[in-house]
């Protein structure tokens, strides 16, 4: 990320609501609790990382990054961004955290750069603007089904996963092949 007295380089089409969201799905944590005043470390941290992509991504001023991240003062996005920095630079747990909620942001906007020296994930399809499909309109895709199955493999809970993918938890035991409490008891 960059300091925030420096003007970023943005990424065209990407939007606050796209860095909100990307920190929801990848943190795991409500977007409505992400734009509240929740001051829970998990809920303060994916707010802090969100804020630092939209203002690297976005192309937009503190004050609007605050307004869409629930209404929070250019100051407060400020000591976001540098205290996402700094644990960035500390840690590469957080610095990969912060990396793929870009990733995030910049699928669910439907760009991908060209010229990131990143690795382009599987369900990206290539033309000039290279399209993701978007869970809302197309459904989860390969790579989002194999991520699912790892996650649950891993002890994450159904709601968990359902919140991670913002689909209900029907639709997770469905994919995942699982019978559901409701229809066990049917």
């Amino acid at each position: 990320m960059q300091h925030p007295e420096t003007k970023p380089t943005f990424t065209p089409h990407v939007l606050i609501s796209h860095c909100l969201r990307a920190a929801s799905i990848i943190t795991g944590v409500r977007r409505d609790l992400i734009a509240s005043d929740a001051r829970q470390a998990s809920v303060v941290l994916a707010r802090q990382f969100g804020m630092a992509v939209a203002f690297t991504l976005t192309g937009q001023g503190m004050p609007a990054i605050g307004r869409g991240f629930g209404g929070k003062d250019h100051a407060t996005v400020i000591w976001a961004i540098r205290r996402a920095d700094e644990l960035a630079a500390a840690d590469p747990l957080a610095a990969r955290t912060m990396r793929e909620i870009a990733d995030k942001a910049r699928q669910i906007a439907g760009v991908w750069p060209q010229s990131s020296g990143l690795p382009v994930p599987d369900d990206v399809r290539m033309p000039t603007l290279h399209h993701v499909p978007s869970l809302d309109r197309e459904g989860l895709t390969d790579h989002h089904r194999r991520e699912m199955r790892h996650l649950r493999a891993k002890g994450w809970s159904v709601n968990g996963l359902a919140r991670r993918f913002e689909i209900d938890a029907e639709q997770v035991y469905a994919e995942l092949g699982e019978k559901s409490p409701r229809q066990i008891a049917a």
